[in-house]
């Protein structure tokens, strides 16, 4: 797809004399590309209707052979209204390239709305703010931001989106200052089989096959419209085959396929390739010759009439599906919902998962890992990076932990979404995303590789000492071996132990369960023992987050504790964020990285009353 000459007619002068000078036959036909922009745009055609507003905007273009995005002819009216100021129509332009995820080009077209008329297109300040942020602009990104916030001639809603987008902006520039990123986030190569991109990665538990969505080039020849369809190809940690083929139609958009443990049932989003209908969740079954169906709607429980239903994960029992959905009795927006299925494999209940995890924008694209109860999503509602982030919340059925941000480099300045992983335990161990950070506007595929935490030698195992505030004590990273009171020769002693975190990670990494088993060994050995863990942070970030923060640290070695038969009523616990730190978070005006890992731990004491 090719655009060309966003930025002229700069001037409200220029663009007056050229209508004189065009004629009244110019004039109507100019007014005949804004109308069947418009009708694009309702029927969310957003490149046909960018195409259309780019003809009206620059004559020379409308000659010359468009290759469309989507292509659909469109019926309209000459009747139909439409407005002709030119600020408007650049903003309009900015809207359909926001929408496609086309940065660059929204950028310079909502820059143009502003130049016409800054005072009408104040909300166009925001969405500059937003490009400019994706395309890695965050200064000028910030001053846009605080020039709405401070503005009083704006509602008091967009001084609003504006101060929260500033949090998340702050937010973002300390995660790209962080100088030891955890993982390696690399694209993967799909060759040249595909005429957009590729989403949506799945990967299959009976025949390890990577499933996912894409428009492919084969089928682009066979049919005049750009159809997204299902592929299969078999995974080894790269893509090195022609894809095949698992579900393909003419008449259906195909995509975001999951399947059950067994390889037999696969769910999926589908919608209607013609029409403004609804987007619904299917289900195909394999037959014994290994071909499938053609899919099924679920029923109304699910594709409730009138609204999208999208994004399916299903369980490995084929029991309870996770789905994003905008039904009605959500918190705003697509809301992330949970679907049970009786052995017929019929819906018969679903319920929202709450306001822990949604928010009044858009959740969507949820997996689930059983093993450690960790549920993945997206949404573009909370502090991030930008546009949609990838974060984690540990729980189970609408019982939920407050959802934290995987973190730079999973997320980046634009889209991450459509998280999985086949690991067992680790989410981040074997994963792969669907992100538009190296693209003028698709997604593509992404593999994450967590780099191995670095495990410090054992510290000596020594009787407390009490300290001053003047000598604050260092919490040791971790004891190798259990040490019991009788081989140190004592009737009582205090032990301690801190288990590291990642910036803004509450997940345990190897050197972490290493200290948790050390506990567990030490509290299976004796009954008695009391036992107090308290969570901390570096001083990065909002009070009220870190001391989220420290608490979902603290659940997860609760949590690992129970999966290692650990009666977590014995464990003392309390949380206190950044309030208590063992080392300086700052030297002068200077950041400490090294005092800041120090900090983000959970504290483990261990008191033997054993005689």
């Amino acid at each position: 797809m090719t655009t060309k000459n966003t930025t002229l007619y700069k001037k409200w002068l220029v663009w007056g004399m050229l209508l004189l000078a065009t004629g009244n036959n110019a004039s109507a036909q100019s007014g005949s590309y804004i109308r069947k922009g418009d009708l694009h745009f309702e029927n969310h055609s957003y490149y046909e209707a960018a195409q259309c507003y780019e003809k009206f905007l620059n004559p020379s273009l409308r000659n010359g052979a468009v290759e469309p995005y989507v292509q659909r002819k469109i019926s309209y009216s000459d009747k139909t209204a439409t407005t002709s100021k030119p600020a408007d129509i650049w903003y309009k332009l900015g809207e359909c390239y926001l929408l496609l995820n086309m940065y660059t080009l929204a950028e310079k077209s909502y820059r143009q709305a502003i130049q016409l008329d800054s005072i009408q297109q104040m909300p166009a300040f925001l969405k500059l703010a937003v490009c400019e942020w994706s395309n890695g602009k965050l200064a000028d990104a910030e001053k846009h931001l605080n020039q709405l916030a401070a503005s009083k001639e704006v509602d008091a809603s967009l001084r609003n989106q504006a101060a929260k987008a500033l949090e998340s902006l702050q937010w973002t520039k300390q995660q790209l200052q962080n100088s030891e990123p955890f993982a390696t986030v690399s694209k993967l190569n799909a060759g040249s089989n595909f005429a957009n991109g590729i989403y949506a990665p799945f990967i299959t538990n009976l025949n390890g096959q990577l499933v996912f969505t894409a428009i492919s080039k084969e089928q682009a020849k066979q049919s005049p419209l750009y159809i997204n369809g299902i592929y299969a190809v078999q995974w080894n940690d790269s893509i090195t085959a022609a894809p095949a083929v698992l579900q393909h139609s003419d008449e259906w958009h195909y995509g975001t396929a999951s399947f059950t443990s067994d390889g037999k049932y696969m769910y999926l989003t589908a919608k209607k390739v013609k029409g403004t209908n609804s987007s619904c969740i299917m289900v195909a079954i394999k037959d014994k010759q290994g071909n499938w169906s053609t899919p099924v709607a679920l029923n109304a429980i699910v594709n409730v009439p009138g609204y999208n239903s999208m994004q399916p994960f299903i369980n490995a029992e084929g029991n309870r599906l996770l789905f994003s959905s905008n039904q009605p009795g959500g918190i705003g927006g697509n809301d992330l919902w949970m679907a049970d299925i009786d052995a017929a494999g019929k819906v018969v209940k679903a319920n929202n998962l709450g306001s822990v995890i949604n928010t009044p924008a858009d959740e969507e694209a949820p997996f689930y890992q059983a093993n450690s109860q960790t549920l993945v999503f997206a949404s573009n509602g909370r502090i991030g990076m930008g546009g949609f982030d990838l974060y984690s919340s540990k729980g189970e059925g609408v019982h939920w932990q407050t959802p934290v941000n995987l973190g730079y480099p999973v997320n980046s300045l634009k889209n991450d979404i459509y998280f999985f992983s086949n690991a067992t335990n680790d989410i981040l161990q074997h994963a792969l995303i669907s992100s538009d950070r190296e693209s003028d506007c698709c997604l593509q595929l992404y593999a994450v590789t967590q780099k191995p935490a670095s495990v410090k030698p054992a510290p000596p195992v020594a009787e407390k000492v009490p300290v001053t505030p003047e000598t604050p004590m260092a919490v040791p990273d971790t004891v190798a071996t259990p040490v019991t009171p009788e081989q140190v020769g004592l009737k009582s002693v205090t032990l301690e132990m801190a288990v590291r975190f990642a910036f803004n990670k509450s997940t345990l990494d190897k050197s972490g369960r290493t200290v948790l088993d050390s506990l567990v060994q030490m509290m299976k050995e004796d009954t008695t023992a009391i036992v107090d863990i308290t969570g901390h942070t570096d001083a990065e970030g909002a009070a009220a987050y870190n001391l989220r923060l420290s608490r979902a640290r603290v659940n997860s070695c609760l949590e690992y504790l129970k999966t290692k038969g650990i009666d977590t009523t014995r464990v003392n616990k309390d949380v206190y964020g950044d309030t208590r730190p063992v080392a300086a978070n700052k030297i002068g005006e200077k950041d400490n990285p090294t005092g800041r890992q120090e900090n983000r731990r959970v504290e483990i004491k261990v008191k033997y009353t054993k005689q």
